[in-house]
């Protein structure tokens, strides 16, 4: 359910801003298109995960992979390309909590002990659904187009509903007393006072920068020089599959390094394989580049999912999860229009230079404050 949910989730991101090219959106709509999806997910991803702590991680996949089923419907009939914009609200909100669910139902299950070797055989399956996501979407469009595209999409996510049935419950844990919206946050803003959370959050944001941009803008910045789709999916499947294979040492690396020296570390290889991509303008030096650039997103996951798991108390395993990715869901939301603003004044890439010149030097604070923490 996993590989699902993390598939699902980069195959929309990759298909939604092409369907908004063809529809005549310039590189400023499309990141304002690939924005929407994080705008109500970056408000309600918290009660989600309260959701999680209190009725369990099954019932909310299944609610977000139906909302994802239904949106995922509707965006063939799109007639122009802001229509686009309201199907992203609600399919993103679908996607993310499905895929806060799926995260959090493997950390409920997991003993502290277990966490780095578990998270990091999460990862691997779920990064192999993230190779193959761009690589599906770009064979359909060319071959089939978008309709059949978004049609495999949905099918996909009720999969994943159908599927989740099967999932053994957690152990239960005892209903938190006086539940409501003011108590969730309330916890969630406790947990931002914690030193470890914070720098949890600001990988987060880091890795997701990284990812909202990579998807919908590395298939633009392909498209400007001649290639298509189907390319575009080879491009960014290449990536995550070196990703992947990376991901099955991760476990040993945060044995030696501690899980947040391995995250930053990692985040700076990616922030500096933008910053290079803004100078390439070949096809093989890109997909060359784009190597680094998805293995350090695809092995920052296990050091993530284990900080959660480190930071948070067993009754607080949903919440915590929720709270990194909301996270994501700001990165997701602001990244890609902040992007699209730079790219419409400067070119795509430009934008990859200076944006990327931003993200290695956070990912590099980031270090400095861990290291600092630990010692």
């Amino acid at each position: 359910m996993g590989a699902i949910g993390s598939g699902g989730y980069v195959y929309l991101s990759f298909v939604v801003p092409l369907w908004g090219l063809a529809l005549g959106a310039p590189p400023a709509s499309v990141g304002l298109i690939a924005g929407a999806a994080a705008l109500l997910s970056s408000v309600l991803t918290v009660p989600a995960g309260a959701l999680v702590d209190r009725h369990g991680a099954r019932v909310v996949l299944i609610g977000g992979a139906m909302l994802t089923v239904l949106a995922a419907g509707f965006f063939p009939f799109a007639p122009g390309y802001w229509w686009l914009v309201p199907l992203q609200v609600a399919a993103g909100l679908g996607r993310t909590v499905a895929w806060v669910a799926a995260q959090a139902y493997l950390i409920q299950i997991t003993p502290r002990a277990h966490l780095a070797r578990r998270t990091t055989g999460f990862s691997v399956v779920t990064g192999g659904a993230t190779f193959l996501a761009p690589l599906i979407g770009g064979q359909l469009i060319e071959r089939s187009g978008f309709g059949a595209a978004f049609a495999f999409g949905a099918v996909a996510y009720a999969i994943s509903a159908a599927g989740t049935l099967m999932l053994p419950a957690p152990t239960a844990l005892p209903p938190t007393p006086g539940w409501n919206l003011w108590h969730v946050y309330r916890s969630a803003g406790a947990m931002l006072l914690r030193v470890g959370v914070l720098l949890l959050l600001g990988g987060t944001i880091i890795r997701l920068a990284l990812t909202s941009i990579r998807t919908p803008f590395i298939p633009v910045y392909l498209l400007e020089i001649g290639e298509g789709p189907a390319t575009a999916g080879l491009v960014l499947s290449a990536g995550t599959l070196a990703g992947v294979a990376a991901t099955l040492g991760m476990g040993r690396v945060q044995e030696r390094l501690g899980a947040g020296r391995a995250l930053f570390l990692a985040l700076m290889i990616g922030g500096a394989a933008m910053w290079v991509t803004g100078y390439l303008h070949n096809l093989w030096t890109i997909a060359l580049v784009g190597l680094l650039w998805g293995t350090s997103i695809a092995i920052t996951l296990p050091p993530l999912l284990t900080l959660v798991g480190e930071q948070t108390s067993a009754a607080e395993r949903g919440l915590g999860t929720a709270l990194r990715n909301t996270g994501n869901e700001w990165s997701n939301m602001l990244s890609p229009v902040v992007f699209g603003l730079v790219a419409g004044r400067t070119g795509v890439a430009e934008a990859f230079a200076i944006v990327g010149i931003a993200l290695l030097l956070a990912a590099t604070g980031g270090l400095l404050c861990e290291r600092r923490l630990t010692e």
